[in-house]
């Protein structure tokens, strides 16, 4: 399988956190996608679980607190369980 971030856009939510909005795109031409696991890092904080999800939609909204720098990762899982390379965004700022 394969994953790759298509959008990723924040806006401000409240004074304490920015709503960044994902989207991405992800393929098997064998077993298709059961599903994804995306991750944050905030800061130079360690990698967090935000979710798993559904192959369905390819979209989630991740709170940042406002003013710190995040990464997000996610890698997509097939239909056998085989799991595609992260795909890993730059560093934005909420």
């Amino acid at each position: 399988p394969r994953v790759v971030f298509t959008k990723i856009h924040g806006v401000r939510y409240t004074d304490r956190f920015t709503r960044v909005t994902v989207d991405w795109f992800g393929f098997d031409l064998r077993s298709g996608i059961s599903g994804y696991v995306l991750f944050k890092s905030v800061g130079s904080g360690p990698w967090q679980l935000v979710l798993n999800l559904r192959p369905e939609p390819r979209r989630a909204v991740v709170p940042i607190p406002e003013g710190q720098t995040y990464r997000l990762a996610i890698q997509a899982i097939d239909g056998s369980r085989n799991r595609s390379p992260w795909a890993y965004s730059g560093v934005g700022r909420a």
